[in-house]
């Protein structure tokens, strides 16, 4: 639930910390691997796979966030309202 709130703030900053297209490039990175431990059903190590899916839902959560505060930023005035 932590993860999930800070890529809310870190998306709807005033000055946005992660651009968009650095996330957004990073993403199909990172869940590829994630892809590919669940067709494998790897449960082993456990130390790699948990990091890599709670990096991989922290990237993705901050890509919906940022993208929600681009739309908000076209719709309003420069700054994200809610």
């Amino acid at each position: 639930m932590l993860l999930y709130l800070a890529t809310f703030v870190v998306a709807f900053a005033r000055r946005p910390l992660v651009p968009l297209s650095a996330s957004n490039a990073a993403l199909p990175i990172l869940v590829l691997p994630v892809v590919i431990v669940l067709i494998v059903r790897a449960t082993e190590p456990v130390w790699l796979i948990l990091p890599l899916h709670l990096l991989a839902f922290t990237v993705m959560a901050l890509v919906c966030h940022s993208k929600a505060c681009a739309n908000a930023r076209t719709r309003t005035t420069s700054r994200c309202s809610i």
